[in-house]
Parts: C-alpha cells; sequence; structure tokens
C-alpha cells in the first residue's frame, strides 16, 4: 500500500494532494452532520443522511485515488456506484429537512437501476462504459429532482435570489455528472480523457468536484441553521395551544395595516371576540377540555376568515382578527358570520357535545383616528355585547 501511495503522491502529486483535501473535506463534512445529529440533535434523521452521502462521497474518492494501474474498470464502477449511493442519500437528507413528501417509487427505480447495472456489468452482460452512463444519468436525474424540490422549499422561506444562490452548487454538479453521462454515451473518448483514465490527474475535474463538496455541504448546513431559525422564529410569534399568531405578532400586522391606510387609504377592520362562559368550561369539565374549546373555536374561525385576514389569540379564550382592506360594514357581516359558525359547531368532550357561543366587538378605523383607539373601541363593542347577554356582535359605532 505504501508504495502504492509513493506512486499516485510523487506521479501525481498535485492531483493526488487535491484528491486527498477532497477525502479530508468530505470525512470532515461527514463528522460535522454527525454533531448535528448526535449530541446537538438538530433534524436528526437528515443530518445522519447528509452525514452517511458524505461517507460514501469519502470512499467513492479512497477508491479512486488508490486504484493500482493493472486494476480494471471494476473499480471506476465501484467508484460510481460509492457516488450514486452518497447523491441518493443527500436527496433523502433535503427531502427530510424540508418535510417534502417521499417519491417512494422513483427512489425504488433508482435503486433497482443501479443495482441492476451493477449485475449486468459483473456479469458481463453489459459492457463498463453502458454501466457507467447509466449510473451517471441515474445520478444526475436525482440531483436534479433535488435542485428544483429545494428551490421551491426554499422560496417559502427566503427570496429568490437567496434560493437560487443555495441550490447552484448542486445546479453544477448535476450539470458535470450530465455532461459525464453525455460524453460517455456519444463521445466516448473525450470521457475518457476527461472523467476515466485521467481523473485521478485532472486537476480540473478535481477543482470541479472540491467546490461542489464544500459548497453542497455548506448550503445544507445554512438551509439546516435556516430552518432552525425558522422554527424559532415561528415559536416566538406563534401561540402554542392554537398555533395562531400571538399578541405580539399581531401587533406587528396591525402596524402594517395601519401604515397601508395611512399611505393608500386602504381601511382595515378588528373583531375582538371572546368565548362566552369559558370558566365554567374549565370548571366542569377541566383544563384539557377548555383547551380542546380555545382550538376548536380557533379553528372554525380560520376556516371563515380570508388568507389576507389575520387571527390571533389575543388573551385566554380572547381572541383578536384583523380585516385587511374591510369596511365597518363588512367587518360586521363577518362577525356575524364568525359567531353563528362557532354556534352551529358544538365541541365533543367525552362522547358529550358541548355548545360554545361567541360575543363579538367590532372596530373600523373609519370611525376612529389611530389603531389604539381602533382596539379601544372594540373592546368597549366587546364589553358591551356581554353585558347585553352575550352570543352577539356589536359595532362600536353603534
Amino acid at each position: 500500500m505504501s508504495s502504492l501511495v509513493d506512486a499516485v503522491m510523487f506521479e501525481t502529486e498535485p492531483a493526488a494532494l487535491l484528491a486527498l483535501v477532497i477525502a479530508f473535506i468530505s470525512a470532515i463534512s461527514g463528522l460535522a452532520w454527525m454533531c448535528l445529529a448526535y449530541p446537538l440533535t438538530i433534524y436528526t434523521v437528515a443530518s445522519k443522511r447528509f452525514a452517511a452521502g458524505n461517507l460514501f462521497l469519502f470512499f467513492a474518492i479512497l477508491v479512486t485515488l488508490f486504484r493500482a494501474p493493472e486494476d480494471g474498470t471494476m473499480i471506476w464502477l465501484l467508484a460510481d456506484v460509492l457516488l450514486v449511493l452518497g447523491v441518493f442519500l443527500y436527496k433523502k437528507g433535503i427531502y427530510r429537512l424540508f418535510r417534502l413528501p417521499n417519491h417512494a417509487v422513483f427512489d425504488q427505480v433508482v435503486l433497482f437501476t443501479v443495482l441492476a447495472a451493477v449485475i449486468l456489468a459483473a456479469t458481463t452482460l453489459i459492457n463498463y462504459r453502458t454501466t457507467a452512463v447509466t449510473i451517471t444519468s441515474v445520478s444526475s436525474a436525482v440531483l436534479a429532482m433535488t435542485v428544483y424540490a429545494k428551490y421551491h422549499a426554499l422560496l417559502k422561506d427566503i427570496p429568490r435570489y437567496g434560493a437560487v444562490l443555495m441550490v447552484t452548487p448542486v445546479f453544477v454538479l448535476t450539470c458535470v455528472l450530465l455532461v459525464k453521462a453525455l460524453s460517455g454515451l456519444f463521445f466516448p473518448a473525450l470521457a475518457d480523457a476527461l472523467f476515466l483514465k485521467a481523473r485521478i490527474d485532472s486537476i480540473p475535474i478535481l477543482w470541479i468536484y472540491l467546490g461542489a463538496i464544500i459548497f453542497i455541504n455548506v448550503a445544507a448546513i445554512g438551509a439546516a441553521l435556516m430552518r432552525v431559525i425558522a422554527k424559532i422564529r415561528n415559536l416566538a410569534d406563534h401561540d402554542q395551544l392554537t398555533g395562531l399568531l400571538n399578541r405580539h405578532a399581531i401587533g406587528r400586522e396591525i402596524s402594517r395595516a395601519e401604515k397601508a391606510y395611512d399611505r393608500d387609504k386602504i381601511p382595515y377592520s378588528a373583531l375582538l371576540i371572546d368565548v362566552d362562559f369559558f370558566k365554567s368550561i374549565n370548571d366542569q369539565h377541566g383544563h384539557d377540555a377548555g383547551d380542546k374549546a380555545i382550538r376548536h373555536v380557533a379553528a372554525i374561525m380560520s376556516a371563515e376568515l380570508r388568507e389576507t385576514d389575520r387571527l390571533a389569540r389575543y388573551g385566554g379564550e380572547e381572541f383578536l382578527a384583523v380585516l385587511f382592506n374591510c369596511t365597518e360594514t363588512h367587518a360586521s357581516k363577518v362577525a356575524e358570520k364568525l359567531r353563528l359558525s362557532i354556534a352551529d359547531h358544538p365541541f365533543v368532550w367525552n362522547n358529550h357535545n358541548i355548545a360554545l357561543t361567541v360575543s363579538i366587538g367590532v372596530s373600523s378605523i373609519t370611525q376612529v383616528n389611530s389603531t389604539k383607539a381602533l382596539l379601544s373601541q372594540a373592546d368597549k363593542a366587546l364589553y358591551a355585547a356581554k353585558s347585553a347577554g352575550r352570543n352577539r356582535t356589536l359595532l362600536a359605532s353603534g
């Protein structure tokens, strides 16, 4: 082995050193992902898949680097198989990280194709070049699907230019593998020069692999951290019981509506909603029943409101809905629709239907001169609705 390493190191020293760097970075990246999985437990399943993918890539590079001159084409086949397994695990990691639906049929086809190609090559039913083209084409298809899925998943959290930047390294590697497959299919001599006989001697190709490994791992770690930050932000802005916006987050939405009104005179309204006799539910059925009642009311109102509206849990059994581009007349109709829908849908607790009603105070910015006054008027209207017997909607303006 030492003579083999010496041969590699001294006959093709720059390329060999570069290949060793690639192998080293793959190994370190794998260890980094394992640290994220254990003990940090950050996206454990996705991190383990990324770690395993780097491990397969590490061994693929070692097989390439330490081949002996007398080794046949099967050693290249082994390297290609390890590469496609690394790519496959990267795809699985991305899909797990972004909670994307699995493509079980596609995954099975990929694994079956690779296994069939290896068996056919081992039994000499097909030549190595055909097998290499098949495996490389599969790798390219897996990466292309991953690029597409990751790009659209990223758009939910970051601007378009950021998503493009984060998928570019994977896209480059996809193109490299596609060029390799096409050249092997149509230009065998070019494939030998670029990817087969001279792979360990081809510094440009090695630089592409090095850059791809570094930036793919950096982009993946960045995506994982971005998901963690998004989760933290979501927890900070949402009520844990209902999943609705909390008091702090709805304040930002009101400020946004206020700016739109000041700039373009786009009206907005507020509904302050209180569950009637909520304390009796807790007293008679327990706090678990009370929690379910709150979630039940929240779910009904979320389904009834428009996507452009915002709903928050404002207090214990109190909710605040901010209706964008909504006048007082329309807000009153929305409030009455919510009231009736809640009254028509009792929630079930221990096989018993428990009726719920709400009281709603309605206020519109067109009737006041500030957001503070808007909320104050909605609160007064809610108090008046409760004083008048509950299960009713009242306008702040009368």
